[in-house]
């Protein structure tokens, strides 16, 4: 369970980066 918030957390800050 904590790998898939850990994955949405990291896509958030790849998101974030690429904005």
């Amino acid at each position: 369970a904590s790998s898939i918030p850990n994955f949405v957390d990291t896509m958030a800050v790849v998101v974030k980066a690429t904005l």
